[in-house]
Parts: C-alpha cells; structure tokens; sequence
C-alpha cells in the first residue's frame, strides 16, 4: 500500500471514529436524565433485585459493567463508547474485507448509526450492545465460512449475555439442516449440537433466574409474581393493540418494521440461492430473533430494534455480493 493509499485509508477511519463520536454523545445527551435509572438496572441484575425476573440471567453486561466501576466512576459511559467503537469499526471493517469500497462502507456505518439514532427510547440496556455484537460476528463468520471456528464462543458469549443465545443454536442447527443433501454427517452433527445449545439455554436461564431472582428494585413490582412460572413477558395482545393504531397513522415504525422484515427475507432468499449453510441458519435465526419481540417485548420500545442496526447493514451492503460470488 502506497503512502497515499495508506493516508486515505487513515482519513475514512478517522471519519468512521468521527460518526461514532456523534452517535455516543447523541446517546449520552439524551439519557443524561435518566442515568441512574440506568446503572441501577446493571446493579439489580448482580444483587438479585434486577427490574423484573426476566433480566436475572443477563450475567455478562453487569459484570462488565461492574470491573469498569473499579477503574473509573464511569463504567456505564465507558461501556457504551467502546462498545460503539467497537461496533463501528467492526462493521466498517467487515465490508472492507468482504470488498465493499471505502464509500460504500462508509454509507452503510451512517445509516446504521442514523437508524441506531432514531430509535432511542428511555430506557437503554448494555446487554443489547453486547447482543449486536454476537450478531454481527454470526453474520460475518457465516458469509466468510470461518463460523464453525468461532461458533462456541458466539454462543457462549450469547449465552452469559441474554436469552436470546437460543437464536446462535437455532443458526447452528439450521446449518445443518440447510447441508443436508451435502454432507449429512457434519448435517447431524451440527443439528444435534444446536440441539444441546438450545437446551443449555433453557437449563442455564430459568436456574439462573429460579435461583439467584430475589425481588425487583422497582416500585409495585416486588417478587414479580405475574411472570413467576415464565418469567419472559409476553406481551403479543398488546403489540397487537399497539400497532393497529400505528399502521393506520402511517407511523415512521411501522415502515421501520417492514424494512427490517424485508431485509431478513431477502437476505434469508440470497443464502438459499446461493446454497450457503451457515448464512442460511444465520439469517433465519435472526429472522426468528426479529419475530420473537412481538411476542416478548413491547413493541414501542424503539431500543428492542438497536441491536440489530449494524448486522442489518452488513447484509444489505455485503450480503448480495457474497451470495452472488457463492453462486
């Protein structure tokens, strides 16, 4: 690489740091507010008194969370920025090694911290951060073929992180499903592993949370009895109520949702075409993922779609170029 190669690859770094930067102080201005709200959801989930059951399990964020606390009072901030930059970098290098141009890399960083932006809501979580991540790497890996060398600790990481690590076993056991007619031993191998995962996720979750649950830090909560046999939310009825109204007022959301959705099931169709097991498993298990918060989450919680900005970006910018080469 020549030294005005090496310069311009420089500037579009810096630029990359520079969105990022925005993004961060975007978020920073608008929960300055509600910061203690915030960190008291990480402390809750450490000392059995999380917000509501369902977050008993989410180990990995407050544990983080909490060694930063003891290098700098602002563990909660410093999270949120290196995961960012993290995050940033992460995608526009993703694209660049896939062989999307420097621009086009660029493009697909600014739409994901612009839509990122735009779904603020008051509440904000670090566990959705670390989920972005997690998807960002299943993604990558499938359309790369280096997944099966990193599947294991993807799921591990999903795993000590939130429930929805369920979604990197579904990806594994649809691989295997997805290579069937071509090597039905790896085939078996993958379904029965992703069906061990699956069930790892089951058992780890509700013993996590039947053990270690005490009550909410919230006020009227207490033992949270109303999701004591479940403890996941379901809140479908009310999605159902909440979005009608939506649709019928042309809400920027609802266009939201159908972006997303469609972008999953053109992705999902480009790895079937193309016969790619691992973007095959990766897309219909984010698929699933997308669907499962209409059941389990409140639907105008704009943060519920965050995690999904950056892996989003990578398969429309990377993924029809994949599949094509694939072809």
């Amino acid at each position: 690489m020549n030294p005005t190669s090496k310069a311009r690859e420089l500037l579009f770094y810096l630029i990359v740091l520079a969105l990022v930067f925005l993004q961060y102080r975007g978020w920073r201005v608008g929960h300055a507010s509600n910061m203690a709200y915030l960190t008291t959801a990480m402390d809750g989930v450490l000392n059995g008194t999380p917000h509501w059951r369902a977050y008993q399990n989410r180990l990995l964020a407050p544990l983080i969370y909490s060694a930063l606390n003891w290098v700098t009072p602002q563990g909660y901030v410093v999270f949120v920025q290196v995961s960012l930059v993290a995050l940033g970098l992460s995608l526009f290098r993703m694209l660049r090694k896939l062989g999307v141009d420097h621009g086009a890399a660029l493009t697909a960083l600014s739409l994901a911290v612009l839509l990122w932006t735009l779904e603020q809501y008051n509440s904000f979580y670090l566990w959705d951060l670390i989920d972005a991540g997690w998807m960002l790497a299943l993604v990558y890996g499938a359309m790369t073929g280096v997944l099966k060398r990193w599947i294991y600790l993807v799921f591990a990481i999903a795993l000590l992180n939130r429930e929805s690590a369920l979604f990197v076993a579904v990806s594994w056991a649809v691989s295997g499903f997805a290579m069937w007619q071509q090597d039905r031993g790896t085939a078996q191998s993958r379904i029965k592993q992703g069906a061990v995962m699956g069930l790892l996720v089951v058992i780890f979750v509700e013993g996590v949370r039947k053990a270690l649950f005490q009550h909410s830090m919230l006020t009227g909560v207490g033992t949270d009895d109303a999701h004591k046999a479940f403890e996941n939310h379901i809140k479908l009825i009310d999605n159902i109520g909440f979005i009608i109204p939506q649709i019928k007022a042309g809400s920027p959301l609802v266009f939201t949702l159908i972006l997303y959705a469609a972008i999953l099931v053109v992705a999902t169709r480009n790895a079937i075409r193309s016969r790619q097991a691992d973007l095959i498993g990766a897309t219909i298990a984010l698929g699933l993922y997308f669907l499962s918060l209409f059941v389990f989450g409140a639907m105008g919680e704009l943060r519920l779609y965050q995690p999904f900005v950056w892996v989003l970006a990578l398969l429309v910018f990377a993924g029809e170029r994949r599949s094509i080469a694939s072809s």
